[in-house]
């Protein structure tokens, strides 16, 4: 069983920098969570944009200082 939650601030427990992970989601519509995301407080780090290797992908930082990761694959045609 995997929990992701915050550090429990109130509690005592503090975010400690730096951070080993990212949290990445890919999803079929990456601008609707990007802007999901912006709007409840993540701060671009990132900008969503397609990338070199020809897929759409930003990262930000949550309000607890956590960096998330949005890609979407981009269909090809042909």
């Amino acid at each position: 069983m995997l929990f992701v939650c915050d550090f429990f601030p109130e509690y005592g427990f503090a975010p400690v920098k730096p951070q080993g992970f990212n949290l990445h989601i890919h999803v079929d519509d990456a601008q609707k969570w990007w802007d999901r995301a912006v709007a409840a407080g993540c701060k671009v780090t990132s900008p969503l944009k397609t990338e070199f290797w020809g897929d759409i992908y930003g990262q930000l930082e949550d309000p607890f200082g956590v960096t998330w990761a949005i890609g979407q694959s981009v269909k090809q045609v042909g």
